[in-house]
């Protein structure tokens, strides 16, 4: 029996909304990319979810997005919720102060190019710069980014 004839007889694994899982990417199809779950299963990495170059046969770690009533996984390669803003917003003001405080990044910028230069998708990323730009550490305009005179204690902590 081929590995493909293992996976579609394996019985759905148990998985929770937000495991981290490891994944082999096996294919692309017109919804995504197809997955290969902890070795046992199938999944899918849906297009609008991808934000980085995937290579056919690269191993990773994602995180489970949804488990279907017919025991499909729908999968993404970060995890979800707000729980790294903290991170982006500190990657963010270091990425403004190397170039002397403004980034030409703004809501019209592709989801790719912000994965390219902050390694999160476009969500996570509006999550970090509104951190930011309640701090007032930052200025959002037109052009893009820019890093505001902030006095040291506000700081992010």
């Amino acid at each position: 029996m081929s590995q493909k004839n293992i996976l579609d007889a394996a019985e759905p694994g148990e998985y929770e909304v937000g495991q981290a899982v490891d994944l082999i990417i096996h294919s692309e199809t017109d919804l995504g990319f197809k997955a290969i779950v902890n070795a046992k299963h199938w999944g899918v990495i849906f297009h609008q979810e991808v934000f980085q170059r995937l290579v056919l046969g690269e191993t990773m770690k994602g995180y489970i997005k949804r488990v279907r009533e017919d025991g499909k996984l729908d999968l993404i390669l970060y995890q979800a919720g707000n729980k790294d803003s903290k991170d982006i917003g500190e990657r963010i003001l270091q990425q403004l102060q190397e170039a002397g405080g403004f980034l030409p990044v703004t809501d019209k910028t592709s989801p790719e190019e912000i994965y390219d230069r902050f390694g999160v998708s476009k969500k996570k990323f509006k999550i970090g710069l509104g951190g930011l730009y309640k701090k007032r550490m930052v200025r959002i305009e037109e052009d893009g980014i820019h890093l505001s005179v902030v006095s040291k204690k506000n700081q992010l902590r």
